[in-house]
């Protein structure tokens, strides 16, 4: 069915209507919207304002606990340097100690390395005979083997030869 003329103009007039009432309800939404951005930004003012305040006395008390951090930090200091000047004078007497021990250590650890050097001279050696007498074999080795596949291949040249011949 096919929607009569009254329908149509019905239709018409109801968009008409709603088209005219558009503006007015944007302006309205626009005024809320408005009026919710003021507020909105209001409380981020106090928000701000509280947060600022409550950033002063947290710097105010973290200076505070800075300075005695230093006061106690210089005391600790002062207790260190006067032990370490201390234990510097003691320190001093047993390396000279120790010095005259090193010496005698020294003069052992140098007989036992001349006696190692020694040994490890020896040993390298009877390595480098070793070494040339494997090198010998192995030019032995690659020679025989040499003279194998030479003999190899002309035994095969000369099969295949008389074979096409």
């Amino acid at each position: 069915m096919e929607p009569s003329l009254a329908d149509v103009g019905e239709a018409q007039r109801s968009a008409t209507d709603l088209i005219a009432a558009l503006p007015m309800q944007l302006s309205e939404s626009r005024t809320m919207l408005d009026n919710a951005l003021v507020q909105w930004a209001s409380g981020l003012n106090a928000i701000n304002s509280t947060m600022a305040s409550g950033l002063k006395a947290a710097v105010a008390e973290i200076s505070q606990r800075l300075e005695h951090q230093h006061k106690a930090t210089l005391a600790v200091h002062q207790v260190l340097f006067n032990s370490m000047k201390d234990a510097s004078l003691q320190s001093q007497a047993q390396s000279d100690q120790k010095l005259q021990a090193s010496k005698v250590l020294v003069d052992t650890l140098s007989d036992g390395q001349a006696r190692i050097i020694g040994a490890l001279n020896q040993h390298t050696g009877a390595l480098t005979a070793r070494l040339d007498q494997s090198q010998a074999k192995l030019r032995q080795l690659t020679i025989t083997l040499a003279v194998f596949f030479g003999s190899m291949m002309a035994y095969m040249g000369y099969e295949l030869l008389s074979r096409f011949s």
